[in-house]
């Protein structure tokens, strides 16, 4: 392989390292949360395909890799998920037990308030 390098008399022609054209590496984006339905979904896909690739006689090994490694990440969110739920209904239940625990005071009304007795005895009337 010939090299770039070319010698030059003039110092003008020689670029810096940085000021040579390459991609940019820019950090990776935030990953956006899938619903769960997708998740199992993607997950359904990823295993038919990996089951798939799995029975061929001649394997695609790029294939069974990917698709494996899709579906343990995927298996993984599912899982953070489930915890993420069952941690949200306990916190629920155990906060509906307290207020279940807690002694309630019920006030009984003793005597109607004038102003609904008056109403009612004109609606009877009316009718």
């Amino acid at each position: 392989m010939p090299s770039q390098l070319r010698h030059s008399s003039s110092p003008s022609t020689v670029r810096p390292a940085s000021s040579l054209e390459s991609p940019t590496v820019q950090p990776p984006q935030k990953k956006q949360k899938m619903s769960l339905t997708q998740t199992y979904y993607l997950a359904h896909t990823a295993r038919g395909k990996l089951s798939k690739e799995a029975a061929r006689a001649d394997h695609n090994l790029r294939l069974l890799v990917g698709h494996a490694n899709l579906l343990d990440s995927l298996m993984l969110d599912l899982a953070e998920a489930e915890r993420e739920q069952e941690s949200w209904f306990h916190h629920t239940v155990k906060g509906a037990a307290k207020a279940s625990k807690e002694p309630q005071h019920i006030q009984w009304a003793d005597s109607l308030p004038d102003v609904m007795e008056e109403e009612d005895d004109e609606e009877s009337w009316d009718g």
